[in-house]
């Protein structure tokens, strides 16, 4: 890039940011005394004049010159006279042009994604979301077709075949996920979240899973009506789910699906148990599923959750709490103190250590989460617990 093409960007960088602000700040920039400037010959500099004097009869800026040197005399200031007319000579939109195009390019989504009105409020503010600017906005509408798209179905979906029907492109979906992110999170500026979680709170999936279930009870299907549970397991899909009826002492959770089968052959139903697969991230029908689970028990029967001792583990707790709520959920075997002598461990970083404690919070875990936050603070596997029922004392 030329210096006078440098230039002329960060005069309309400032007044840009000036009118994000909502500032009358006029912006210009000032060459006398930079040594940039002062170091060019003569030629260079001349060719720099010429470039200036083309944007002041386009009506972009206005040139504030020496009043000494005669014919060679130094240029002091360039200063803004019209943001258009100058984004007009750097041959792009200004950015409260590209805003309103973008504008006009989410209106027919506006209203199912509201989220999209966050996302241009950022922009007129001068502001990036996700890294991304008004120039970006055809991939915050396509971002907006899936949301849109995911809302109008009550079964989960493969998303590479989503990702197919919506755009003819396998790996388009896969693409946007920061963008998908920032139209499904709490604010447009709230933290990444994982790549998985994104997807499956939308209800994509890499594959299909079924809603399993391992214990007592019988549970009834839409289409199918009551079904006795099943040793090992019973695996139906999570949108017939609609009622549950059983004498349950108490539920558990289980995030992988090794764990899962551990438990559903360790006989939950000799326990008084019912365990659950939460599949990972639990997608939208695995909420649906699970509520009308619950809703066929007492409300004094206990939920626990037993998943892995990291950050997805913990952030996956975080979310089965907001589904269930506003029941209670217990952590099982997810404090490494009490498993130390029984399971290998490995040192968590601060890093890791502020995020568990962050998602253990969130879960309505209090006491478990100050000491994740501490120094004593260590990883674990799921997998590498042996597998024990809340009805009965831990594994020594």
């Amino acid at each position: 890039m030329t210096m006078e093409a440098s230039l002329l960007e960060q005069l309309l960088a400032s007044a840009e940011r000036a009118q994000g602000r909502g500032s009358r700040y006029v912006a210009r920039i000032r060459l006398k005394g930079d040594p940039g400037y002062a170091g060019l010959g003569f030629d260079a500099r001349e060719a720099l004049h010429a470039q200036m004097r083309i944007a002041e009869r386009r009506g972009a800026v206005t040139l504030t010159w020496s009043r000494f040197g005669g014919e060679d005399r130094r240029l002091d200031a360039v200063v803004l006279a019209d943001i258009e007319a100058l984004a007009s000579v750097l041959g792009r939109r200004s950015l409260s042009g590209a805003v309103r195009v973008a504008s006009d390019a989410f209106a027919p989504w506006v209203e199912r994604v509201p989220a999209l009105a966050s996302v241009l409020a950022a922009w007129k503010a001068a502001k990036r979301v996700r890294g991304h600017g008004p120039e970006k906005h055809a991939d915050f509408v396509d971002a907006a077709r899936v949301v849109a798209h995911m809302q109008s179905r009550i079964e989960d979906a493969v998303v590479r075949a989503v990702s197919i029907d919506l755009f003819g492109d396998s790996k388009r979906i896969e693409e946007i996920v920061p963008l998908l992110d920032a139209l499904t999170a709490e604010s447009i500026a709230a933290a990444a979240s994982h790549w998985e979680d994104v997807l499956a709170n939308l209800g994509l999936r890499k594959a299909p899973s079924p809603f399993l279930l391992a214990g007592r009870g019988r549970v009834h299907l839409i289409e199918s009506g009551w079904r006795d549970l099943a040793y090992e397991y019973l695996a139906v899909s999570p949108t017939q789910v609609d009622g549950f009826e059983g004498m349950i002492e108490w539920v558990l959770l289980v995030e992988n699906l090794t764990t899962f089968d551990l438990c559903a052959k360790a006989r939950p139903d000799r326990e008084g148990g019912l365990v659950l697969y939460t599949a990972g991230m639990p997608s939208p029908s695995w909420r649906r599923a699970c509520e009308a689970v619950l809703s066929g028990l007492g409300e004094h029967i206990p939920v626990y959750h037993w998943g892995d001792i990291d950050v997805g583990g913990f952030r996956i707790a975080a979310s089965v709490a907001r589904a269930i709520y506003p029941r209670t959920l217990r952590p099982w075997l997810m404090d490494s103190r009490s498993l130390r002598d029984i399971a290998r461990t490995s040192p968590a970083s601060l890093t890791e250590r502020r995020k568990m404690a962050r998602s253990a919070g969130r879960a309505g875990w209090p006491v478990l989460a100050e000491h994740l936050a501490s120094p004593a603070s260590v990883l674990l596997e799921q997998e590498a617990v042996p597998v024990c029922f809340p009805a009965v004392a831990l594994p020594s």
